[in-house]
């Protein structure tokens, strides 16, 4: 906010990454952009069925110099597919960052 300039966090599902200020940084070998089958979502009013791990528009989270964040979701899963969390920015006119994990019944805000 300082800046008085958008900073965007890019998320790379290929490359099990993501880059901000210019660093790139890779997800564990244990971890992925991912979700389990079955899941719904969003996590806050899980109705349909998740068919994107990375809900963010082309995969960037943008921090507003206002302060504001781009509302969207990113799924982790595990390598073995059996746990699974979600960030979230969710749309509101003020913003948050939610974590959950699905408990594969029902979401679960951490």
């Amino acid at each position: 906010m300082t800046s008085g300039i958008s900073k965007i966090l890019h998320i790379d599902r290929e490359r099990n990454e993501y880059t901000f200020f210019n660093e790139k940084v890779s997800l564990s070998s244990f971890v992925r952009f991912g979700y389990l089958k079955g899941a719904k979502g969003p996590p806050s009013d899980p109705t349909k069925l998740i068919n994107f791990p990375i809900t963010f528009d082309g995969g960037d989270v943008v921090f507003y110099p206002d302060g504001k964040i781009r509302p969207g979701a990113v799924y982790l899963i595990d390598e073995q597919e059996q746990v699974c969390y979600a960030l979230t920015v969710p749309i509101a006119h003020t913003s948050s960052i939610y974590k959950y994990r699905y408990n594969h019944v029902c979401w679960e805000r951490i």
